[in-house]
């Protein structure tokens, strides 16, 4: 995914950043398995996707990590960086239970 595609992206200006996504990590459970499966899609949105929106996953994110961790070596730089983040987000969200 060139730098500008990415940039857009992150910014919000870029189509793919749907507001599903959104929905699907405030449901959980079902929510986070879908966001789960499209970390495999062929697409770089999609699998970017759903890496920016676990970013912000909370708790219910966690089950995502290993799946994530999986992919990272296979990424191209640009969204390595969007996992790592996802990573360090999801590892050190507390459970507010």
């Amino acid at each position: 995914m060139g730098a500008f595609l990415m940039g857009a992206f992150l910014m919000g200006a870029c189509p793919y950043r749907l507001p599903s996504t959104v929905a699907a990590m405030k449901i959980g459970g079902a929510g986070i398995d879908a966001l789960i499966q499209a970390l495999s899609a062929d697409e770089d949105r999609i699998r970017l996707t759903a890496i920016v929106a676990l970013q912000n996953a909370g708790t219910a994110g966690r089950p995502a990590i290993p799946e994530l961790e999986k992919r990272w070596s296979k990424e191209d730089p640009a969204i390595r960086s969007q996992i790592d983040i996802a990573i360090s987000n999801l590892r050190r969200q507390r459970d507010r239970s």
